[in-house]
């Protein structure tokens, strides 16, 4: 009996918990629309991995109560040459794919993956290196609510396995984490006006409220000390080389 209502506590605490993470949100940023947009320049990625990649953070993200524009949709909506400009930065084309999609924020991510042998070691295993550049932008302005870099390192000897591995590992810390900002700050962001920015704008990489740049193929880009870096604890396991 005593261990039927220390199990009964136990799973009171988890919802309490939940609830308490969701409850920081107004009601008025409940629900909102949106769309996943994933990419990448390292020769290591490849495009069954995008997709995948997308999936775990749309999972993520319906989780914490958005509702997610369907991934069909955007491919179709969003041809590969103006995704590449919107992952470069480009502003007026965000705010204008966002109105054909109907989507009230962008979710945007530039992955990089990189890899070398492990020294000293006999092995086909290889360490892989992986680098999330995350945002979530105001559909109206390409303004970006929240930022963050994540980097991780494993080992295997399937560079995408090994890489989606990862991602998925670290997926509900980043989202949460990009929600709790969202929470805060969304709805300053939401209500700015619907005006587009002048065609000449580009935000780049290194300026707040710029869409993640593009990295050159394989380069994990190297900053010292962001402010919202989030860096997974390292271990001794093979698995984190």
């Amino acid at each position: 009996m005593k261990k039927s209502y220390i199990m009964v506590f136990i799973c009171l605490l988890g919802i309490t918990t939940v609830g308490k993470v969701l409850a920081q949100c107004p009601k008025e940023l409940g629900g909102k629309k949106v769309a996943v947009i994933v990419g990448s320049s390292s020769a290591d990625v490849t495009p069954d991995l995008i997709k995948d990649i997308e999936t775990i953070f749309e999972n993520q993200l319906l989780g914490v109560g958005f509702q997610v524009i369907n991934q069909s949709l955007v491919e179709k909506i969003i041809p590969e040459q103006e995704k590449q400009l919107l992952l470069r930065g480009d502003t007026v084309g965000a705010v204008k794919l966002s109105e054909k999609l109907g989507a009230d924020l962008l979710f945007v991510s530039q992955l990089s993956v990189r890899t070398s042998p492990i020294e000293g070691v006999k092995t086909n295993l290889k360490s892989v290196y992986v680098t999330l550049g995350l945002k979530l932008l105001s559909a109206k302005t390409a303004q970006a609510i929240s930022s963050k870099t994540w980097t991780g390192k494993s080992a295997g000897s399937e560079i995408s396995k090994t890489t989606l591995g990862l991602v998925e590992k670290n997926s509900e810390v980043l989202t949460r984490a990009i929600y709790e900002e969202y929470c805060q700050r969304g709805a300053v962001a939401l209500s700015v006006g619907s005006s587009s920015p002048s065609t000449s704008s580009r935000l780049s990489g290194e300026k707040e409220g710029s869409v993640p740049s593009a990295e050159g193929p394989g380069e994990v880009p190297t900053r010292e000390g962001p402010k919202n870096e989030i860096t997974p604890k390292p271990s001794t396991n093979l698995e984190n080389l």
